[in-house]
């Protein structure tokens, strides 16, 4: 009744897809490491198919390839998935409502992360534009008020339009979200290269060596990305 039977394949398939080989299913939990040991516990989640499916920044520790295998699977994931994740490329693949947290309150949005953020940038630039309005006519209904409430002609017309002042419902100026700033020292000037690596076996003193015969000079304009699966070197290299 609940296909056991094919539970291997599954099993098989959902390791498969977060980066794992062959040659790795049958070996024990106990000899991968952490990152590893996460994707099995994502692969063991994904594959119960809980009805509703909580996952907190899934693609911490997988590669290129894991990511984009998950990406498809959250897609078409056939029950209720609640994600949280810094991924705009996952939300917007994924999801078809935002609930977004903001002061102490929740509000749900329909479609993906982009449609969030535009739905969102209109309505705050709505009620900006109305917080304003309703401040310019408060302010010339203050001014009359000020000018002829003790005037006998005019009081009549004052106190009308001092109630309708304090039966105003307050459209509140947006309130800009609190934001993080970096500064960074800006020296005069960094020598080029930075650093040079000439014929460097790189790797653990306890291990051979993982990348060999490596030559590579950095220069201070340089943007690079090390990409590879996970295993090949790359956060070695980068010690």
């Amino acid at each position: 009744d609940i296909d056991a039977y094919s539970a291997p394949a599954k099993a098989s398939r959902l390791l498969t897809g977060l980066g794992f080989d062959e040659s790795q299913l049958n070996e024990p939990f106990s000899s991968f490491s952490g990152g590893w040991r996460m994707r099995v516990a994502l692969a063991a989640a994904l594959f119960v198919e809980p009805e509703i499916l909580l996952l907190d920044e899934p693609t911490n520790h997988l590669d290129l390839e894991a990511i984009t295998w998950l990406e498809s699977y959250l897609a078409s994931y056939p029950y209720t998935l609640l994600i949280i994740s810094h991924d705009r490329v996952v939300l917007n693949k994924c999801i078809d409502h935002v609930i977004h947290v903001d002061r102490q309150k929740l509000k749900m949005y329909t479609g993906n992360y982009d449609t969030f953020e535009r739905v969102r940038a209109e309505t705050l630039g709505l009620q900006q534009k109305m917080h304003e309005k309703q401040q310019a006519k408060r302010a010339h209904m203050q001014k009359f008020v000020d000018r002829f409430k003790a005037k006998a002609s005019k009081a009549a017309q004052a106190q009308s339009r001092i109630k309708a002042l304090e039966k105003m419902d307050i459209v509140d100026a947006v309130i800009s979200s609190r934001a993080v700033h970096f500064n960074f020292p800006n020296p005069k000037r960094i020598p080029s290269p930075i650093i040079s690596i000439n014929k460097a076996d790189i790797g653990y003193t306890e291990g051979v060596p993982i990348l060999n015969q490596v030559h590579e000079s950095i220069n201070n304009d340089d943007r690079i990305a090390l990409l590879g699966a996970n295993g090949n070197g790359k956060s070695t290299l980068i010690k």
